[in-house]
């Protein structure tokens, strides 16, 4: 029987072994801290209830611990799972706490932990904020061993963790302060980095949703991570993130630490997942590194952490991803090699290496590039948009480039740009370097506020070459310095000959050393102006050098030697710079005089207000240029008549035995018409005369019977010498009568040709009483002018303001908007090519427009469109030009049929043996319509509202003689200007008039290639922007170019008006020889005798050694060639003549 009861006893207890270990009971009862103590080596615990009960892993036990649906809560005061040894949860179920200041599984220094399933909270987590616990908070999950949380690929459901606290992070990774570990009461020794792998699981809320914190090691390959206090992922130490999804409300993951401390070093690497906050995607702190990024999704522009190789791009869902680099993603590249940005290819370019930038950069910031750097940055036709921050030595980082000494660099082919809103940009370039910029253009029209300098230049060689152009805040904004900086070297800035660009702004010479420090502009740029400051102003005077350009301020105090300021032919600019004119009469000297007033059509009681104003009137130097101009209009004759007018008795002046000088003067011949208290007209034409005089200095000049000279006259004008000058650009400035204005903050308008100008109102306080100064730029050459205190513009186009509305409708070019300002005879009619014009009512009231018979009423402020379409059958907008009296000579009209405004084009051809007599155009009522003579025999004229008729008439030359009263037998090139006469190749400038010293236009010489070659059919027009369809000479362009004669002064402009040089001649009469089939042999040693023969452009070195070898081009008085001294029209009939009769032959 006892062995019977033992023998059941055993096998119940064998039964029992067999069984999961939570089940089992025992004497110290059901607890998991008992069977884990019990358990053998890798056993499996399996929840069976709920259990309240914390429990800790041996350092000695492996556990696998299965929730198996069950929840596990803390007993109070405890770790809910405290792991020593090493313990792998799995199943479903919770892991909860409840106790402040202790977490749901807490895996200490040494232990391993993988977690495979399950939930992991701390369900009465109260945390508020960053500085208030609640009473109740902690981490769910704290890490200081190792711990993998998930597997790759699985369900990210299978583990969640999870609380709504705001205090603490959701899981911490490492010591909350190392520098502490170890001692008692603080947290673990540190012995290694805690180890924290997160393939899988949901992980949401705590202030931060991961925190890796001192010495932590932190790797996510997946999972996903939502946070709605701070920061989704926060690092201090390293972490490495290539899966996942991340947000926040703020931002989605955080760098922080300092490279320079061993436990929180702040490394972060990025190779994929996806990331999106609110403030942003992925920041870091002050002091943190930047981020390492290589692959993911970002909801921000994450450009600035992409790692080499790598680049940002923003994608359709406005999401950006970071991809490796390819020519379809970069920035930019050095041959095949691509980066993320500029200033990365920057550094690592190699001297004479290219960078190309590969697309538009909306974002960019400062570039600092260091000393010894030797590189070309070509932009690739690409806008560069400075954003900020800026560049630059410490405190100074306010640049967009700064270029420092001892480099070499080259910006070609593209745009920078301040952006708006730009974070400190207070110039685009501050210089050491020597440094090109070509075919540059150059936006500072964002800078910040109160900053003048759009470059600055203290040290190095610039040069500035092509269509370079710099446009600054406004014209009276510095566009560059030359400025003596500190201890650097110096400075030299050089406009070279191929120059064609524009400087809105003003250059400012500031430096005390002309040697060191200087200025030369050369070819055909456009400028504001030149200006030193007051201690600068001496050493500018030999510092600064002006060959060339188009200028709206006055530059002869700076052109260089044997150059001058003469009026501009170029629209818009008042001056230009050229060679100075030789004068045909020796000694002859210009001279700019005061108004030639006539008040004779104003009433009595107001003449003498009138003649007040009218001799008040001033320019801003252009007469002075113009004297310049026509010193080579004075003939023998003249001047012998205007010293005996002089001499006569009876002239008014006692000569006795002072010396006579002969002065071309220039004056403006002002007749008042109209004058009122509102308004006054004024007719002002700016005219030339000879005049004699004892005076030493032009600006002594007293003319007899001119203004209040009296006793004291030392001139005489010779009578019949008065010719109009033809000046279309000039700044006037008119002192306006007493009570016209009673203060500056007045509006003046003036009414010119159909515009209307706003006049600047400045007080003259040192006189009393105060008298006001009206100033305008008119650019429309002069006739009369109506100054009124009342506006009568009726609409603006563009900016000009116009006084009728069919001159504002004429204007307005397709797609263009015409505001109406004043509702008065709105009624017009849009003729020429097809378009449409919006018109806007800015008038504050309804108002009624008929355009071409359609008839709209538009609301205050509303807009409406009107569109003409153009019938070549309609008969009524276009108008014949028919041309009679050719015997003797052909003249060909094109258009032959033209709409009103059309510019019409006139080819006069005389028969050999014939001159052109005159020519005339009259419109329908026998009106005289202006000619305007551009030399070459061609003329041009803008078409009126009605037919025209051009007369003609040819008259047989005497044998051997010329009209011109400048070109005289004796003179090197008269059998030259005799030749190009008879043949047709040229005419004056006038009738009487060949202007022999005068320059010769790039557009007036493909033109007389062009008749050589018979102006062979020409289809469609060329690439040049600045060559207008229609133009005299378009055609000959167009041909020329479709030959590769001329090339143009850059991939998109011809510069038709510009001087033509003397090697740019050489060069298309080189190209016209090889295009038909001639000898073009050269020769090197062509240009070895001449000492200046190293200075010819690269592009011409082959044409200027033909032209010399062929004897087209020989050497100046002084021996040397000056190429790109502008050809002259007594030195082009020179050449032409000899590349007839020595090539062509």
């Amino acid at each position: 029987m006892k062995k019977r009861f033992l023998s059941v006893f055993m096998v119940l207890c064998m039964m029992l072994t067999m069984v999961p270990s939570a089940f089992a009971e025992g004497a110290d009862g059901d607890t998991l801290q008992n069977k884990i103590n019990q358990a053998s080596e890798n056993a499996t615990i399996t929840l069976n209830k709920a259990y309240t009960e914390s429990i800790t892993i041996p350092e000695d036990k492996t556990i696998t611990l299965d929730l198996n649906g069950w929840t596990l809560t803390n007993v109070e005061g405890k770790h809910t799972i405290t792991n020593k040894g090493t313990l792998t949860i799995v199943g479903t179920g919770t892991v909860d706490n409840v106790s402040h200041g202790k977490g749901a599984v807490y895996n200490d220094a040494g232990a391993t932990c993988t977690i495979l399933g399950g939930n992991y909270t701390r369900s009465q987590e109260n945390g508020q904020s960053d500085s208030d616990s609640g009473g109740n908070s902690w981490y769910a999950i704290k890490n200081f061993g190792t711990m993998t949380i998930g597997q790759e690929g699985a369900s990210n459901d299978a583990v969640k963790v999870s609380f709504t606290g705001k205090y603490s992070s959701l899981v911490a990774n490492g010591w909350q302060n190392g520098a502490s570990a170890g001692q008692p009461n603080k947290e673990p020794a540190y012995e290694k980095d805690a180890q924290l792998t997160i393939h899988s699981g949901t992980f949401t809320g705590g202030i931060n949703t991961i925190k890796n914190d001192d010495y932590g090691a932190l790797t996510i390959t997946g999972g996903v991570f939502e946070n709605v206090a701070q920061y989704a992922v926060m690092n201090w130490n390293t972490a490495s993130i290539s899966g996942g999804t991340f947000h926040s409300e703020q931002w989605a993951v955080v760098n922080c630490g300092n490279s320079n401390l061993p436990m929180d070093k702040g490394e972060l690497t990025i190779s994929g997942g996806s990331f999106s906050g609110t403030n942003g995607s992925v920041g870091r702190t002050t002091d943190a590194a930047a981020p390492q990024i290589t692959g993911g999704t970002f909801s921000s522009d994450v450009s600035a952490f992409a790692g080499d190789g790598y680049v940002c791009v923003k994608q359709e869902d406005d999401m950006y991803a970071v991809t490796g680099l390819t020519a379809d993603n970069a920035v930019a590249a050095i041959g095949g090699t691509y980066y993320q940005s500029l200033a990365a290819a920057i550094d690592k370019v190699q001297a004479g290496e290219t960078i190309t930038l590969l697309r538009d950069v909306p974002n960019a910031n400062g570039i600092a590039v260091p000393s010894e750097k030797s590189f070309t940055v070509d932009f690739n036709g690409h806008t560069y948009t400075l954003t900020g921050p800026g560049a630059g030595s410490s405190s100074t980082e306010t640049n967009g480039f700064q270029l420092l000494k001892d480099s070499t660099i080259t910006f070609q082919n593209g745009t920078i740009r301040i952006g708006q809103n730009a974070n400190n940009i207070k110039r685009i370039i501050q210089n050491y370097a020597d440094l090109t910029l070509e075919d540059m253009q150059i936006y500072a029209e964002h800078q910040v506020g109160g900053e003048d300098y759009a470059l600055s230049f203290n040290n190095g060689t610039i040069v500035i070459k092509g269509n370079t152009s710099i446009y600054t805040t406004s014209d009276e904004a510095i566009a560059f310095d030359v400025c003596k900086f500190s201890s650097y070297p110096g400075v030299t800035v050089t406009f070279d000959e191929s120059y064609t660009g524009t400087i809105n702004g003003v250059i400012l010479y500031d430096s005390t050393d002309a040697e060191k420090h200087q200025l030369k502009i050369k070819g055909n740029g456009h400028f504001g102006g030149v200006q030193a400051t007051s201690g600068a102003a001496d050493a500018a005077k030999s510092a600064v050098a002006i060959y060339g350009g188009y200028f709206n301020s006055d530059p002869s105090g700076y052109t260089a030697q044997g150059y001058a300021a003469l009026p501009s032919t170029e629209e818009g600019y008042a001056f230009m710079v050229g060679e100075m004119p030789k004068p045909v009469v020796e000694d002859v000297e210009p001279a700019a005089g005061a108004p030639v007033v006539d008040v004779s059509e104003i009433a009595e009681e107001y003449q003498t207000s009138a003649k007040e104003v009218a001799q008040s009137v001033q320019d801003n130097g252009v007469l002075a240029a113009a004297a310049n101009s026509v010193l080579n209009e004075v003939t023998e004759a003249q001047a012998e008549a205007a010293e005996e007018a002089l001499r006569a008795d009876g002239s008014g002046v006692t000569v006795g035995g002072e010396d006579v000088s002969i002065y071309v003067q220039t004056y403006l011949n002002v007749t008042p018409t109209a004058y009122n208290a509102t308004s006054f007209t004024l007719d002002i034409q700016p005219m030339y005369r000879v005049v004699a005089s004892t005076a030493k200095n032009a600006d002594d000049i007293k003319v007899v019977g001119e203004g209040e000279v009296t006793e004291d006259a030392n001139a005489v004008a010779l009578e019949g010498s008065e010719k109009p000058l033809d000046i279309q650009t000039m700044t006037v400035s008119i002192t306006l009568p007493d009570d016209f204005v009673t203060n500056g903050t007045q509006n003046v308008y003036v009414q010119h040709k159909g515009y209307e100008y706003e006049a600047q109102v400045k007080a003259v306080e040192e006189q009393q009483p105060t008298t006001y100064i009206a100033t305008f730029t008119n650019p429309h050459g002069f006739s009369a002018f109506t100054v009124t205190k009342e506006s009568a513009a009726v609409a603006e186009v563009n900016g000009n303001r116009y006084t009728s509305f069919q001159d504002a409708v004429d204007a307005a070019g397709d797609k263009a908007t015409v505001e109406v300002l004043k509702n008065e005879n709105l009624t017009a009619t849009m003729s020429g090519s097809s378009r449409t014009i919006t018109v806007k009512n800015g008038t504050g009231e309804s108002i009624t427009v008929t355009i071409n018979g359609t008839t709209k009423t538009i609301e205050k402020n509303a807009s409406e469109d009107f569109t003409y379409t153009h019938s070549s059958s309609s008969g009524t907008t276009r108008y014949s030009v028919e041309v009679r009296g050719t015997a003797g000579g052909t003249v060909t009209a094109s258009p032959t049929r033209a709409a009103k405004g059309a510019t019409v084009t006139l080819t006069v051809r005389a028969d050999e043996g014939y001159q052109l007599d005159g020519l005339t155009v009259t419109d329908s009522k026998g009106g005289t319509v202006k000619l305007t003579d551009k030399g070459s025999g061609t003329y041009t004229f803008t078409m009126p509202a009605s037919k025209v008729t051009v007369q003609a008439t040819f008259t047989q030359n005497q044998s051997g003689t010329l009209p011109f009263t400048d070109v005289k037998t004796g003179d090197w090139f008269y059998e030259a200007v005799q030749y190009v006469y008879d043949k047709g190749m040229m005419t004056g400038v006038s009738a009487d008039r060949f202007a022999p010293a005068s320059t010769t236009t790039r557009g007036m010489i493909v033109t007389i290639l062009y008749r050589l070659e018979n102006e062979p059919a020409v289809s469609g027009g060329s690439a040049f922007t600045d060559v207008e369809s229609g133009a005299w000479y378009a055609d000959a362009v167009a041909w020329a170019a479709a030959n590769d004669i001329v090339n143009g002064t850059s991939a998109t402009t011809f510069a038709p008006n510009s001087p033509i040089t003397r090697e740019q001649m050489a060069t298309m009469l080189y190209r016209f020889a090889q295009y038909k089939g001639m000898d073009a042999v050269t020769l090197q040693e062509n240009l070895t005798g001449y000492p200046d023969g190293d200075q010819v452009s690269d592009y011409a070195i082959p044409a200027m050694n033909w032209a010399v070898g062929q004897g087209l081009i020989a050497g100046m008085e002084n021996g040397t060639l000056v190429p790109q001294g502008s050809a002259t029209r007594a030195q082009v009939a020179t050449i032409l003549m000899r590349f007839c009769e020595n090539v062509m032959q």
